[in-house]
């Protein structure tokens, strides 16, 4: 949601995901204790906070995930398989 929208509080990624309040603060605490949020005090009301990915943490977690699962090989030939 955030790559698409970019920066938003948590009330707005409660609104849009339409995921429960208490799921949302947990999944940006831990995104942003894992260096893939960043945050910053939102202007508009003080007790509010913006979040936006951390670019870097992003494109390191593409480079994992694309050597983490090769569908051409022996495991990813055996899914495919099994879910045909």
């Amino acid at each position: 949601m955030l790559e698409i929208k970019g920066e938003l509080t948590q009330s707005d990624l409660v609104e849009e995901t339409l995921l429960p309040a208490r799921t949302v603060r947990y999944a940006v605490n831990t995104l942003e204790d894992d260096g893939y949020l960043e945050s910053r005090h939102y202007w508009k009301d003080a007790r509010k906070r913006l979040y936006s990915l951390e670019v870097a943490a992003v494109e390191d977690s593409k480079t994992v995930n694309s050597n983490v699962y090769d569908p051409d090989d022996e495991i990813g030939r055996e899914c495919r398989e099994a879910n045909q």
